[in-house]
């Protein structure tokens, strides 16, 4: 590993692209990802009749690799809430 690293780590600093890369880094890698809570909030809400949060993500999740509302970011940029962390099938792959 440290051999590709080291390798990897020349090539990158040899192209010295600065905001180019990081444009390329964040069209290929989206910020906003389908996780278990948020799934799961979302039909916990929907079968109550309340499908505002389905609709949210449905939103969120159709243009994940663009910049959104800081609250967007704040709701759904984020490592798991602690509430979920011991929801089985919710913590475990989020």
């Amino acid at each position: 590993w440290w051999s590709w690293f080291a390798r990897y780590t020349k090539q990158a600093r040899g192209e010295a692209r600065g905001v180019e890369r990081a444009e390329d880094m964040r069209g290929a890698n989206p910020k906003y990802i389908l996780r278990n809570w948020m799934a799961a909030q979302a039909y916990e809400a929907a079968e109550a009749g309340d499908y505002s949060m389905v609709n949210e993500l449905q939103d969120v999740l159709s243009k994940p690799y663009e910049e959104q509302s800081p609250e967007v970011s704040e709701k759904y940029f984020r490592r798991t809430p602690e509430w979920a962390d011991q929801m089985p099938g919710v913590a475990f792959m989020s």
